[in-house]
């Protein structure tokens, strides 16, 4: 199972002409890595290829070698529950590496976005700090949870998988008022997002 990358836009080339503009940031979202140097790799190589400016590591970071993968961005991450047992070590290698540790609830100013991120029931949202402008979903229910959109901002946005898996969508869903207007990003492959159970929303 491959970590789980949550992203905006289409992979560009590194050449100087194609770096985006200074009041624009593009920024990449990981979790559940789980310690599987491998697949992470493999995420890296899309981050590189989108030209990221920051990373959210939203969980189960699963082992030191993981942030270290992450050194070439300035990278956020929190824990998730696999990481609870690892902590110490965890922000050992966190602050080696010069990033940043979180712990279990992050914020931080992007491009002048308020971003909060953290490791928890991805079915229930954070009700009590919406409204909010953007939700990432990092794990694939069958349909859009009501409770999310109902989280959004009116032309909030929502990028979430959904569907069953080896046939997931990625979608960009957009409140209108009480509407919602749904365009499909790509296929994906996540893992599931079951509601009570551990799922990365930002």
């Amino acid at each position: 199972c491959e970590p789980d990358l949550a992203y905006y836009g289409k992979p560009r080339s590194l050449s100087a002409q194609d770096e985006p503009e200074p009041e624009t940031a593009l920024l990449g979202v990981v979790s559940d890595s789980h310690g599987r140097v491998p697949q992470t790799r493999a995420a890296i190589h899309m981050l590189e290829a989108f030209a990221v400016q920051a990373v959210i590591h939203c969980g189960d970071i699963g082992s030191p070698e993981i942030v270290r993968l992450f050194s070439g961005w300035p990278t956020h991450f929190v824990f998730g529950n696999v990481d609870l047992d690892y902590q110490t070590e965890l922000r050992t290698a966190i602050r080696d590496a010069e990033l940043t540790c979180h712990d279990r609830f992050g914020q931080l100013e992007l491009a002048g976005r308020r971003i909060a991120f953290l490791h928890g029931d991805g079915y229930g949202g954070w009700a009590e700090q919406s409204p909010f402008d953007a939700i990432i979903v990092t794990a694939a229910p069958i349909d859009i949870p009501r409770r999310l959109f109902e989280q959004l901002a009116d032309e909030g946005r929502l990028v979430i998988p959904t569907g069953p898996a080896g046939s997931q969508q990625l979608l960009l869903v957009t409140r209108e008022a009480d509407e919602l207007q749904k365009s499909l990003l790509d296929w994906v492959s996540f893992v599931p997002l079951k509601e009570g159970l551990h799922s990365a929303i930002i």
